[in-house]
């Protein structure tokens, strides 16, 4: 394959879609065409040509889906491919030095954009091509046409995706805890499992876990944006830096609250004691800890204790959680007193029912250090995402609604996507499926 590909443009491209079905006020329906564009990233800013290869718009206000274009495989463009032609009418690509850009027709309404494609970078030394899968994600985009006439033009830039760096991912999460046989809630048992999902053996030392700060059943408007660039976290827990903990492909560390046998006081649990780290808080660090220790399994490190006070998830199930390391790569990383001193930070917004302002004190985390990460929240309480879409484009659930006791015993886990690799497409509502909780699941 050789560079030098220019593919038609999309800009002429308009798509009619079809309801199936008869409605009564079909008359009344408004359709409007606009325009949506996608740019790529200063990563692939060399890249040769890129390509559109799903398109799916949801209106939110009637929860219609409009699949403009049906994921589809696309090859690498040929070396003797005829200059400005595509092989796939709806395979809408140009020089990537061009924003990709499709015009849609739909009924005027309130949307959320998703869509999928492809990148080609060339590589200097011979002229093949590297293929990136690439995404975009817009929200609450308003298609009407007073915006058109207005000249809106929605945008995003693509979020790359390269399967090749694929390393460790949040594999389970039970932060519900489970129910004694008399009913009542258990929590001490809780867990978090990291998976090597490469097809290398890694080195887990320093592997940080980190859980948000603000909700996402409530959204504020807070000052600074907590969106970017950074994740507001409250309880930060990280494997020493000062070991080897060599981890082959497939492998999973269990990471737990106590790692005791939680079977003599709850029969509807764990044994737990096997687990690989517990995350213990020493009153001498937070003086709201009444942690008990394990002295026979090894403790994270305490970056920092939320609200003083040892790490009890909460069992709603409300908060976002960070896999990452707390520096550039793993052999360059902040202590846990640099990085507090370097990155606290104070988000406040404005409480409207009382005009008092709020303030919550946090630790950032860059997201250039996030390795995984995933937004949770009871589905029917679910208000915003504390990740952007490069790092996390949807959210989890174990159930619907906060209250739902049926959530005891239930963990969000993550799919197998074949063999021993775990499905890693960065959108945790399609990556994770609410299962019985067992912290020693075996994927493969």
């Amino acid at each position: 394959m050789r560079t030098r590909f220019l593919f038609m443009v999309a800009t002429a491209l308009t798509f009619a879609v079809c309801i199936s079905g008869c409605r009564k006020d079909e008359e009344k329906i408004k359709y409007v065409t606009q325009e949506l564009r996608f740019d790529l990233p200063e990563e692939l800013a060399n890249a040769t040509s890129a390509s559109i290869n799903k398109l799916m718009l949801k209106n939110m206000n009637t929860g219609e889906v409009f699949n403009i274009m049906q994921p589809m495989e696309v090859a690498a463009p040929a070396a003797t491919a005829a200059k400005g032609k595509s092989s796939n009418a709806l395979y809408a690509a140009q020089a990537a030095a061009q924003p990709l850009r499709v015009k849609v027709t739909v009924p005027e309404g309130l949307y959320n954009i998703e869509m999928e494609g492809t990148a080609y970078v060339a590589l200097p030394k011979d002229g093949e091509a590297s293929t990136f899968a690439i995404k975009a994600y817009l929200e609450n985009v308003s298609i009407t046409e007073a915006d058109i006439a207005l000249g809106a033009v929605s945008s995003a830039t693509f979020i790359p995706q390269n399967p090749k760096d694929a390393t460790w991912v949040i594999a389970e999460i039970l932060f519900a805890g489970t129910q004694t046989p008399e009913g009542k809630q258990y929590m001490y048992n809780n867990y978090i499992r990291i998976y090597n999902n490469s097809d290398r053996t890694l080195n887990a030392a320093g592997l940080t876990i980190a859980e948000s700060e603000l909700l996402t059943v409530s959204k504020n408007d807070y000052t600074p944006s907590p969106l970017f660039p950074n994740f507001p976290a409250a309880h930060i827990y990280r494997i020493p830096t000062d070991t080897v903990l060599m981890v082959e492909p497939g492998g999973s560390l269990l990471l737990v609250d106590a790692a005791i046998d939680h079977t003599a006081a709850n029969s509807n649990s764990w044994d737990l004691t096997t687990a690989d780290f517990e995350w213990y808080t020493d009153p001498k660090s937070a003086t709201n800890s009444k942690d008990t220790d394990n002295p026979d399994v090894p403790n994270m490190e305490l970056v920092r204790a939320g609200h003083l006070a040892a790490w009890s998830m909460t069992t709603q199930g409300n908060r976002s959680y960070a896999l990452c390391r707390l520096g550039d790569d793993e052999n360059n990383q902040l202590t846990a007193n640099e990085f507090v001193s370097t990155y606290s930070n104070v988000y406040k917004y404005v409480f409207a029912a009382t005009g008092r302002t709020m303030s919550s004190s946090c630790v950032d985390i860059p997201h250039k250090w996030i390795i995984d990460a995933v937004n949770c929240a009871p589905s029917s309480k679910w208000e915003w995402n504390l990740f952007p879409p490069s790092l996390d484009m949807g959210y989890t659930h174990v159930v619907a609604d906060a209250s739902d006791k049926t959530r005891y015993g239930k963990s969000m886990r993550r799919k197998v996507k074949s063999g021993i690799v775990l499905q890693d497409t960065n959108n945790s509502t399609v990556d994770f499926e609410a299962v019985n909780a067992n912290p020693f699941h075996k994927f493969n």
